[in-house]
């Protein structure tokens, strides 16, 4: 079959790990009947309401109840993101905005600088310490908490001066150290982690070593975030997860990136990439100019960001400059389809692409275009693409160009790619985190977790005292 159809039942957001009688403080379910497709109401049970309208705009007899409780929510919980600046906190925020929610930012230590931007770290100044030992500090942090008096005064005066009660941190390893810091200094905050990549690694023994610096601080966090299913088995498997969780991938919201008109590429067939393209400052799996080469070779014109690379250009090669993500959208319609590809063959371990929803395949699939990407692997994506129908799987580039040659069938996906695309906004899925979050802050898990911990500590002590 050239094009893949995943037609099969819903896919809702799971949560686990909540106590049976957590309170819910609202949940509307969308009415049938209503003017959106049928597999939205299939993969998701907390939308507002069939008229696509946040509350308290809707006057449906549901959705009123609902805006109450989120006048209540705001009454409730400060909210705070907590890591470096990027589309992915930003597009939250607006989702959360659009439930009468505002966000606290907090910037997390790398992003204070506290590991090498100089103007911030008073110990980095000229240079005078080398990126080893940046790492063996951070490294100490993150086993032991943040210790930049600096950063520290700082965040805590943030969560202070703002009553934060919950904090949703980004993403990864990143900011445990900030984390273990905050749950010493300020125990009451309930933390969630949106984990979006782990591991980074591509060897066993970085993978072993962020699996152990998550197992370490996971008692310390009160809830999870997971893109798929995969990573949360993962979590389960290799990193102690016992916490509340919640499995839902980033979707953007509609209203993140404009839209607009755009005349079809008229170099075809071709694809576009949307992967990084500075390889030298990225992980060997990041250097796919083998991968697009061969594209190119078979006959499919390549479009990808301006390169570095001093290798003569292909007749079938095409830079441009970097988009801004909100002018993404129409830039994305002029191609065929979008290729989502790494360079697995230098991976010694393939957990980070079993697990991960790449940045370029979320872009892509609210772009509403088809999406390319190798039969074998990359099982998370496929998991995200379940019920994308526009979604052109290979085994070799000769069989990808095949499909993008035949006018017809790429009409067909194009169409698919249109229709499926708002199934992916995350306004249909906002509800769902929100959700999350209240049960997370009535939850008890991490203090718990805290308490026990201190016993063990006074047992050790009496031990020791005979």
């Amino acid at each position: 079959m050239r094009g893949s159809s995943r037609r099969g039942r819903g896919w809702p957001p799971a949560m686990a790990g909540l106590p049976p009688n957590a309170p819910v403080l609202w949940r509307a379910n969308r009415p049938e009947g209503s003017g959106t497709p049928e597999k939205t109401r299939d993969r998701t049970a907390t939308v507002s309401c069939g008229t696509g309208n946040a509350p308290p705009k809707c006057s449906h007899s549901s959705c009123l109840t609902l805006s109450s409780h989120f006048r209540v929510l705001q009454i409730m919980l400060n909210i705070a993101f907590l890591g470096q600046p990027t589309h992915h906190g930003e597009n939250v925020a607006i989702l959360l905005k659009s439930r009468g929610l505002e966000i606290h930012n907090l910037e997390d230590s790398p992003g204070y600088g506290v590991y090498g931007r100089t103007e911030f770290s008073s110990r980095g100044r000229n240079g005078v310490f080398s990126r080893a030992w940046q790492k063996a500090r951070r490294t100490y942090s993150q086993l032991h908490g943040t210790f930049d008096e600096d950063y520290c005064a700082y965040l805590l005066k943030r969560v202070d001066d703002g009553e934060i009660d919950c904090i949703l941190a980004y993403w990864g390893t990143n900011p445990l150290a900030d984390i273990v810091f905050l749950k010493r200094y300020r125990p009451h905050i309930k933390i969630i982690l949106n984990v979006l990549c782990h591991p980074m690694g591509i060897n066993p023994t970085k993978i072993s070593f962020q699996n152990f610096l998550m197992q370490r601080s996971a008692s310390l966090i009160d809830g999870f975030v997971f893109p798929s299913e995969e990573m949360r088995t993962y979590f389960r498997k290799h990193c102690g997860l016992r916490a509340p969780s919640l499995v839902m991938p980033p979707y953007l919201s509609e209203a993140f990136s404009s839209v607009g008109q755009s005349s079809p590429q008229e170099k075809s067939p071709n694809l576009v990439f949307l992967g990084r393209m500075d390889w030298n400052a990225g992980q060997p799996s990041d250097n796919v100019e083998a991968a697009l080469r061969c594209m190119m070779e078979s006959g499919i014109h390549v479009f990808h960001c301006r390169s570095a690379s001093k290798r003569p250009r292909h007749e079938n090669q095409h830079e441009f400059e970097p988009v801004e993500m909100t002018q993404l959208r129409p830039f994305m319609a002029r191609f065929d389809a979008s290729l989502i590809v790494y360079n697995l063959e230098v991976c010694q371990r393939l957990d980070r692409f079993r697990n991960t929803v790449p940045d370029r395949l979320l872009s892509s699939v609210s772009s509403g275009i088809p999406i390319a990407l190798p039969r074998t692997g990359y099982e998370a994506c496929k998991e995200f693409l379940r019920d994308y129908r526009a979604v052109l799987e290979y085994d070799s580039p000769g069989e990808l160009k095949e499909m993008l040659s035949d006018a017809s069938f790429l009409q067909e996906m194009k169409s698919f790619a249109k229709m499926d695309r708002p199934l992916y906004f995350g306004e249909n899925y906002i509800d769902n985190l929100v959700d999350f979050i209240l049960r997370v802050h009535h939850s008890d898990f991490a203090a718990s977790n805290h308490r026990e911990d201190r016993r063990r500590q006074s047992s050790r002590f009496l031990w020791a005292s005979h």
